[in-house]
């Protein structure tokens, strides 16, 4: 195999992948995600996030670092 064939082929996977990972996003970014304190990283994190703002979403971190606690909401038209 040549290099220009090869070269062809690899950019005409990447181009397919491209185009074909639109329709599998539908939700993924929405959800729950949380991270557990451990030896390195003392303190846990939730991140929430919600559709909101007409498409846009919202955001909303609980951090607790050795008892206090933090809340931080971020809402965005943004998608």
């Amino acid at each position: 195999m040549t290099t220009v064939t090869a070269r062809s082929l690899a950019c005409g996977v990447a181009m397919l992948a491209l185009g074909s990972t639109r329709p599998l996003r539908a939700q993924v970014e929405i959800g729950t995600w949380v991270r557990q304190a451990t030896d390195a990283m003392p303190g846990s994190m939730t991140m929430k996030v919600e559709a909101c703002c007409n498409g846009g979403r919202r955001l909303i971190y609980h951090i607790n670092i050795n008892g206090t606690e933090t809340l931080l909401t971020v809402e965005s038209p943004l998608r």
